[in-house]
Formats: C-alpha cells, structure tokens, sequence
C-alpha cells in the first residue's frame, strides 16, 4: 500500500482523517432506538436458526457478519450501529488510498475529507443495516474498474472478490457493476479490453440472474414509499438531505459541464453515470410497480460523487485527461464563449464544490435521529404499566429486542378475527392490562374498524400515545371495558 519514508511523513495525516470519519458517524449513535427495518436485522441475526440470515429481502452476508458481530459485543444500538460504522470507514480508507494513489498525498487528503463529511453516508453509518456495506462494496467494484481505465493491472481474484462482495450484500449491486463494465467497454485501452472483457460480461450476468432471488411479491408494499417518506421527514430531516442532495446534483452537472468544455473524459463518467442510474431506475419503477427511488438505494453512486473531487481540484489521471485545460480562441466563436469554457465553468465548478461541502457540514448542525421511530420508548411505557402481553398485527421480529429486555410477551393477532377478538375482550373485562401496539403502516388500514368492532363488545380502545417519527408513528392503545355493558 504505501511504503518507505513517504508513508511515515503522512502517517499522522491519514490517521487523523480516518479518526474524523469515525468521529462524525459516532456521534450520539445510541441517541435513538432502532426503526423497524434495524429491528429486522437484529430478529434475523439472533435468531437461532442458522438459515434466518437469508431471510431478510437482501443477500444474508451483512446478517452473517452482524450475527458474529451480536454475539461478540450484544444487540445494544452502539453495538449494532457500530459494524455499520466499521464498514464505512473502511470506505474512507479505500478512498485515502485511491486518492494518494491517483495523486499522492493531496489526492488522499482531498479524497478522504471529501467521503468524512459526506452526509448521506455518515447517515447511513449510524444504521443497522446493510447500506454501509454495500457502499464500500459499490465503491471497490467502480473504483476497480477505474484503475483499469487509468491502464492499471488488477488482480482477477481482487476484481471477483468485489463483484461476489458486492452482489452478497445487495441485489442491487448489478447497478454498480454494470457501470463499473459500461465505464470500461467505453473508455479503456484495447489490451485491457480484450483481457478483462469476459471478466465483466460474466459478472453482469451472474448479478443480472441473481435479481431472480428477490422476492418482489413482498416489496409490494413499497410501491409508493418514497411518495410518503420525504413528507414525513419535514422539516428538518428533509432540509439537511434535499439540501445536501440537490446541490450534490448540482456539482455533479457542473462538473461534468466542466469536463466537456475542457475535454475531460473522466469528468463526463459522472454525468454518465449519474444519468443511467435515474433511467434504470425510472425504468425499473415502472416494470416493477415499485418505487426504487429510496434514497439509500442510491448510495452506490456516492462513489461518483467523491470522484469527482478529482475534477474540481484538478487533480489528473495518467490516461483519462485528453486536450488541454485551454481552448484555442480559434474555436471559439466569441469571447463570451471562450470565458465560459475556459473561465466561467472552472469557477463554477469550484462554487459548487464550496456549496456542496457547505450543505453537507450544514446537515451536521441537525439532530438527524431525534425522530426516530420511539419502539424504545415504547417498550419503556409499557414495562410501566406491567404489561406482560402486547397484541400487535405486526410480526413478532418488528419489535424486538426491546420487549425482550423487558420480559414483554408480543403476540400477533388478526383484529378481525372473531376469536381473537373475543379473546382480547374477555382478558380486558378479567381485569387484565391489555394492550395494543402498532406503527402507523400497520395500524391505519384497521384501527378504525377495530375499534367498532371492540366498542360493539362493551369495550373501547383508549389512545395512550401516538408518537411521530421520521418514518412512521408508534401507537400504544389500552383496551379497556365497561364490565356492567357486556357482550
């Protein structure tokens, strides 16, 4: 990796930016309880059975390791959140070497600062999900062909193991790779090309055929999710990504504006890029009926957008520069227009950037998970009130580990049932404490008519708490009964 006295000089420097990505994807990382996708995780990585790590709706490698991980150090949210963390620093530290690499110390330094302080994937550091991972795996695969546009030889078995890593951590993974191949059929030199050809026709295959693993039959509920989630984020969550997002794609335009004025192959992969990914998704939205525009199902192209640092500042690949950073007068048809290819683009560029690293130290200054969903709260109030049994519709995985912890018993039931409804209507008039806990998904397509049929038995269902997060509510409802009214 880095050798010799140029190595020990920059030592100190690498190690304080890898410390910084630590630090900023630390913060307050317990600060909140798990929402119902961390929860997810957790049922299916302490689950005894083995098998359970593949039966989240992604690849089970990321539940293999957070298995090893819950047995090594709990199921705590600094525990858990943690691997995420470690995921994502070991992208910084990719970057730090791409960087110092392509451009020595000062790639390493501009490469490694710029992914610290990137909010989207600081925000996905602090979840216990797989997202992190499949970062760090999106950014070896495109990083991997990129060394191979550059005219760099790479491993074959260090380009497989990016591919089998990343394709086990997301199906969505193919995305990556068949940029990663696109970028490589188009720009790299002939011998490569007829080297490391099959390499990327073959892996795009195998990803291609691995989406038949998906079970889309269960995403259906997602179909307009991503209609729902920005509102729900409002106001500050929302400010801090749109605004760090949109002039993220803001920089991405200008910088690749940049790279065609100035004849900048490697500036025109991000526009590229950037570009068939919202196609492909479009497209995939409208064949699959589903949403795929969830924000963290973008973080593959967070990549891109460190890469493009290389543009701004200048910063230049040995074969991926081509002309010169000065167009002749001759080919320009006015001043006007030979200011703003040699001039005005460049300043732009570099206003972007300003911008862009500006929104994202903005998005430090928000608590991005003080509305997250309160299942811990949740579980607090009803260890209070000795509620040893819990109904819920939702299944059971949804809302451990903290009613474990606090010997809470949850039990799935099916509201119109009549058994079950009768069951429930009984404890509440012995004298049980009864109790209801739903989210907002779950609930709102019944509790209404729940309720009619609960009151239709003497009974009600009184609101102890609706509490709003960033992506749905938690509502706790007391079944309470009017023992002189009867059935």
């Amino acid at each position: 990796m880095f050798k010799g006295t140029e190595f020990q000089k920059n030592y100190w420097t690498f190690l304080a930016i890898l410390l910084l990505s630590v630090t900023l994807r630390a913060l307050r990382l317990d600060g909140t309880g798990y929402w119902i996708d961390e929860m997810s995780s957790i049922h299916f990585a302490t689950n005894p059975y083995w098998g359970a790590i593949f039966w989240d709706n992604s690849p089970g490698l990321y539940n293999f390791f957070l298995k090893i991980w819950i047995l090594l150090f709990g199921d705590t949210e600094s525990a858990t959140r943690s691997l995420s963390i470690l995921f994502s620093v070991l992208t910084t530290a990719v970057w730090l070497f791409f960087g110092y690499k392509v451009a020595g110390r000062r790639g390493a330094v501009i490469l490694g600062l710029a992914h610290c302080v990137l909010s989207f994937s600081v925000y996905y550091a602090r979840e216990t999900r797989m997202y992190s991972m499949y970062e760090l795996a999106s950014t070896l695969v495109i990083l991997g062909s990129v060394l191979l546009i550059e005219g760099q030889k790479i491993s074959r078995l260090w380009l497989w193991a990016a591919v089998v890593f990343a394709m086990l951590t997301h199906y969505l993974a193919v995305v990556p790779i068949a940029l990663g191949a696109f970028f490589f059929f188009l720009y790299a030199e002939r011998d490569f090309k007829s080297k490391y050809k099959w390499d990327f026709l073959v892996a795009i295959l195998i990803s291609t055929l691995a989406l038949l693993l998906i079970r889309w039959p269960s995403l259906d509920w997602q179909k307009l999710k991503y209609f729902a989630e920005p509102s729900s984020h409002w106001p500050w969550q929302v400010m801090g990504l749109v605004f760090g997002g949109a002039f993220g794609a803001v920089s991405i335009v200008l910088w690749s504006a940049y790279g065609v004025y100035k004849n900048n192959l490697y500036a025109k992969i991000l526009g590229l890029g950037v570009s068939m990914s919202m196609v492909g998704a479009c497209a995939a939205t409208l064949l699959a009926e589903r949403s795929l525009f969830l924000g963290r199902y973008f973080i593959f192209l967070l990549p891109l957008v460190v890469l493009s640092f290389l543009c701004v500042t200048e910063l230049r690949l040995k074969s991926l520069i081509k002309g010169t950073s000065q167009l002749s007068e001759a080919n320009s048809p006015s001043a006007s227009v030979t200011w703003l290819r040699n001039t005005g683009v460049e300043w732009l560029g570099v206003l972007s950037l300003a911008i862009f690293l500006g929104a994202q130290l903005y998005t430090f200054s928000l608590d991005l998970y003080k509305e997250k969903p309160p299942w811990r709260e949740g579980a607090r109030i009803l260890s209070e009130e000795v509620a040893p049994v819990v109904y819920t519709t939702r299944p059971l995985s949804l809302a451990s580990p903290y009613y474990d912890r606090q010997g809470i018993k949850l039990v799935k039931f099916d509201p119109f049932d009549l058994h079950e409804r009768s069951r429930i209507v009984e404890d509440a008039k012995n004298g049980v404490n009864v109790w209801v806990l739903e989210n907002f998904w779950g609930a709102s397509s019944y509790i209404g008519s729940f309720k009619a049929l609960v009151a239709a038995s003497g009974c009600w269902l009184k609101d102890q708490s609706v509490r709003n997060s960033n992506l749905e509510w938690i509502m706790l409802f007391k079944v309470q009964c009017d023992v002189l009214g009867g059935e």
